[in-house]
């Protein structure tokens, strides 16, 4: 007897794509990765990080294919770049004198959900921002409902200076395409997404207007030297995929 399951997909995307994952439970796991085009990637990195932030990388073989790996936790597993990955869990049981072999099959969406909203757009400053004249950003995990509305999030990387509400409730406001079947049928997925706070005098001295100007591309990344303004160029911290709590969508939120 077996029993079929979902895992959750996860796609760990902004405008320069970063990753591409999913979120599985406790079993024996392997997968396959194949780049844009769907040939197979060999010799290619399969990150599987465990809810305590302990990650260990996997090498596919010449068909693209990873693992098996036994007695997994419940993890997150991607990849880097333009790649997409798929897996397959199986945990096998013992009762009633019979096995029972229970299979998550993981397989991404044909489309991706998409956003409607401007991703440019920077968000409200605080006080305390402009009075640091903080570059900061946030990362958070967004649960996109089959209607395109962000139901629930994870705040993976806070941004500090009383900003972290504020990008929570932006981050309801979003709006997206939602992510499609093979059946053309809208599903519920999971995307990574950031807002980015620009030093609120470099955003004045350039007249820009809510949106990230062009000239954030030339700013060095915080902590590479001498500079009047440094980037906060951090990438997620993915470990909190799996440990960080849900923050669900207020029933006033718009």
């Amino acid at each position: 007897m077996h029993a079929i399951a979902i895992a959750a997909l996860l796609a760990i995307t902004t405008s320069a794509a970063i990753a591409d994952g999913f979120v599985t439970r406790s079993g024996q796991l392997s997968g396959r990765a194949v780049d844009g085009e769907g040939r197979a990637l060999p010799n290619f990195n399969v990150h599987v990080m465990a809810a305590n932030g302990v990650e260990r990388v996997l090498v596919t073989g010449p068909d693209g294919r990873f693992g098996p790996v036994a007695n997994v936790g419940t993890v997150l597993v991607y990849v880097h770049g333009n790649a997409t990955i798929t897996g397959s869990t199986a945990v096998s049981r013992s009762g009633h004198k019979q096995e029972v072999i229970e299979l998550s099959e993981i397989m991404p969406p044909a489309i991706r959900a998409k956003p409607v909203s401007d991703p440019t757009v920077v968000g409200e400053y605080s006080q305390d921002a402009i009075y640091h004249d903080a570059w900061t950003r946030a990362w958070l995990l967004l649960e996109i409902s089959e209607t395109g509305q962000v139901t629930r999030l994870k705040l993976l990387d806070a941004p500090g200076y009383d900003l972290d509400a504020i990008a929570i409730r932006d981050a309801f406001k979003l709006r997206f395409e939602p992510a499609r079947n093979a059946a053309n049928r809208s599903v519920r997925s999971l995307k990574l997404w950031t807002f980015e706070w620009p030093a609120f005098s470099f955003m004045k001295r350039l007249g820009a207007r809510r949106r990230l100007p062009p000239e954030v591309a030339t700013i060095s990344c915080r902590g590479t030297g001498p500079a009047h303004w440094y980037r906060d160029c951090r990438e997620p911290n993915l470990a909190k995929v799996l440990s960080e709590h849900w923050i669900d969508r207020s029933p006033t939120s718009r």
